[in-house]
This record gives C-alpha cells, structure tokens and sequence, in this order.
C-alpha cells in the first residue's frame, strides 16, 4: 500500500500462543488519487471479534469490510466526518446483524471496533468496546477512547458491534495533530498486557515498523493469552518520500529477538576468571 511522505505507518497482528485462531483484525486505507486523498484523508481501525469459535473472527472481518465499503462509498465533500464515519459504523452492525441472521452458527458473534479518519493534521473516531486508540506527544501517553466494560469484568462489553437486543451507539472522539505525534490502536490483547512505560518507551526508541514488531513480541513474552494487533502513526517534523507498507508478520513478530539489558564489566567477564581459576586448579592437582 501507498504510504505518504508525511506519515510512517506500521501495522500487524499476532495469534496468542494458546489461541487456536486469530479472531482480531485491522484496516489501513490510504487513496491512490492524491485529490481524494486531500479530501478523505486516510481510515485506520481496529477490531477485537468474540463469540467463541469461528464467530469472532468472522465478526471482525465483517465489521470492517462493511465500514471501509460504506466509507469508500460515501462522498466526503458532501458529509461531515464524523456523521460519515457514523454512518459506516451502522452498516458494519447491519453487516453483522444479517449474517447472523443468514447463518445460525453465527449467532452471538460480536466485535469491538476502534475507527479513525486522520485528514490533515485532523483526526475524528469512533469507538465501542475495550479495543482502544493512544495518542503521544512528547512523551505523554493520552488514550482517547473509553473502556465499555460492565463494572470489574473485563471480560463482558456494555458495548460492541452485534452483541445485544439494543444496538450500542459509538462514542465519538477527535484531536489536533501536531508534527512529532504518535497514534495508536491496540487491541486488548496489548494493552494493557504492555505497561504503559514500556509501550512508551518502544514507540520513541525506534522507527514505527520495529516498534510494532516489539510491542507485539513483548505483548506474547508477557501475556500471549490472546490475541494482539498493533496500528501506528507517525506524523514526520518533515516530509519524506512516499513508501509501500507491508504488515508485520506474528511469526516475524514471535521470532524478534528479547532486548538484551546492559551488563557491566563483572556481569560479561566472571565466566572467564572462573574458567581461569578452574585452569589454575587443574593444573596444580596434576603436579
């Protein structure tokens, strides 16, 4: 994909060790045509599907596909942003509804669903579920959505797309970007399983792509219960070259190496002295 010179952008996803599948999933949408570019701007979500069996991953994948059609199908010249975003949040809950409707196997399937349209230095969400979107700036870590969950159970919504007699309407967010920000959607599955300070500390030590390979190698090292998908942005001080992006691989991901702390002197070279110190004692039993 088409990635303008004035973002980096990195994205990819991990199956939890103990998963038999991955039921999250992510969109990354950039125009080709540089004037629809200016005016829509880029789509990035993400979506954590539940349900139990193949649902999950079904409702995921549908929730986003029906959002990126109504999106790509909605002039933006003529709606506001975030009534056009709205408007394809309903159709991915139509999406969901009907399919469960069509396949009794289905029923129950839900997912939670964290979209954001970036025009500009612009950028206007919408958010249900325990999926969440971060934004930093100089070293400060704000989360721009809620948490949908129902008192201390994390693991029951008060809203998702396609879970429930009612349908849940989105909480809706923006924020002003500046040149040196940082934003991104999680799902559960990382945060918060990586402490704030060192998903902190990941993003700034290194370009995006590496710090989404790291974050969801550490999200397994810590966790690895379930699943973890990862989208960053990076708005660049200056304009670069425009770039192709490809996701970051889980067994890429699973593979990238533990950092290794620093160790002093004593830390690196004790092996030897006692393997000396043994030599000696060898050498003295023989004579």
């Amino acid at each position: 994909m088409r990635v303008r010179g004035d973002v980096r952008i990195a994205f990819g996803s991990a199956k939890g060790p103990v998963r038999e599948d991955n039921q999250d999933d992510y969109v990354v949408y950039e125009p080709e045509d540089d004037a629809r570019f200016a005016v829509d701007g880029r789509l990035l979500a993400v979506a954590d599907g539940m349900g139990g069996g193949p649902a999950g991953g079904e409702a995921s994948r549908l929730a986003l596909r029906a959002l990126l059609s109504s999106w790509l199908n909605t002039d933006g010249d003529d709606t506001d942003v975030t009534a056009r975003l709205t408007a394809a949040f309903e159709c991915a809950c139509d999406s969901i509804e009907r399919e469960a409707k069509r396949d009794r196997t289905l029923a129950g399937m839900g997912t939670t669903l964290t979209a954001a349209n970036v025009i500009g230095h612009r950028l206007y969400g919408v958010h249900v579920g325990d999926s969440a979107c971060f934004l930093l700036r100089a070293g400060r870590l704000d989360r721009l959505t809620e948490l949908h969950h129902a008192g201390l159970d994390e693991h029951r919504l008060t809203k998702a797309v396609g879970v429930g007699k009612r349908r849940p309407k989105p909480d809706t967010f923006s924020a002003d970007l500046l040149p040196g920000d940082r934003v991104l959607w999680v799902t559960d599955g990382l945060w918060p399983a990586v402490p704030e300070h060192e998903l902190v500390a990941m993003i700034r030590a290194t370009v995006a792509q590496e710090a989404v390979e790291d974050l969801l190698t550490r999200a397994q090292q810590l966790s690895g219960q379930d699943n973890a998908t990862v989208v960053l942005l990076e708005l660049l001080e200056a304009p670069g070259e425009d770039a192709t992006v490809e996701p970051v691989e889980a067994e890429a991901a699973t593979a990238w190496p533990r950092p290794v702390p620093k160790q002093g002197w004593l830390a690196i070279a004790w092996p030897w002295l006692l393997l000396a110190v043994g030599a000696g004692l060898g050498i003295a039993a023989v004579t």
